[in-house]
């Protein structure tokens, strides 16, 4: 990432300069914390020097812990603009696919303030789902504190990798999940109710191995419950 945060917000600062051409002193408090905040990224992940992925930073001391930073990766990855992203949560990239044991494991890293590494079924401005690799670090006030301690975490850094090719090349179709089975049949084009009635009966990567026009007709008249996902083993099978 190298000097990229404050770097950014100097730049930004840049389009708001007084008069006289000098920061004024508030100006000059957000550079002087946007360089404290890298060195402390650096100092606790020095790694990330060599990084050239999608990522952004979160200030968890804020409500709904905004993104305050955000390289152009991640823009690229993503397909929305800066000014789109800045002081949101990152939960926006979230879809109705999204698995939501996923999304308890990211909160429940934050709330404990340690590190997780996991894959989310994410959107992208134009609604096209994406397998995210969803690195987050914590940032602490000081390099020597510890993941699990609350007070000592002021941030979290999170780095996406797009790994939509390797996840469905690499896995049996047989072991894919429901999300996975309603990207497949997203990416095919399928209507969106028949997308939703496959998810919300559960259907994996067995169950897709094994549909026949009996069942697939049984998903077609199948509605949505508000329950949440069913059970798919009342379905006919060949």
């Amino acid at each position: 990432m190298g000097k990229q945060i404050s770097k950014e917000v100097e730049t930004n600062l840049n389009l708001h300069l007084n008069k006289s051409g000098i920061y004024n002193e508030s100006q000059q408090k957000k550079i002087l914390s946007a360089a404290n905040l890298e060195k402390r990224i650096l100092e606790q992940y020095p790694f990330l020097e060599r990084v050239n992925e999608s990522a952004v930073v979160a200030d968890i001391r804020a409500p709904d812990q905004p993104i305050i930073y955000v390289n152009d990766n991640f823009q690229k990855l993503t397909l929305y603009d800066r000014d789109e992203i800045i002081g949101r949560n990152c939960r926006f990239l979230q879809g109705k696919y999204t698995d939501r044991k996923v999304v308890a494991q990211i909160r429940e890293a934050i709330e404990t303030r340690k590190p997780l590494d996991v894959e989310i079924l994410n959107y992208r401005k134009d609604g096209i789902p994406f397998w995210n690799n969803f690195l987050l670090l914590p940032i602490f006030k000081k390099k020597s504190h510890r993941a699990g301690v609350e007070d000592s975490v002021t941030h979290y850094i999170a780095i996406q990798k797009d790994v939509t090719l390797v996840k469905q090349g690499k896995k049996p179709l047989n072991e894919w999940s429901p999300a996975e089975v309603a990207f497949y049949f997203e990416y095919l084009g399928l209507p969106d109710a028949f997308v939703d009635n496959a998810f919300d009966l559960n259907i994996g990567g067995k169950q897709l191995l094994t549909l026949n026009e009996e069942s697939i007709s049984e998903i077609e008249r199948h509605r949505v419950s508000k329950r949440g996902p069913v059970s798919y083993t009342h379905l006919t099978l060949p």
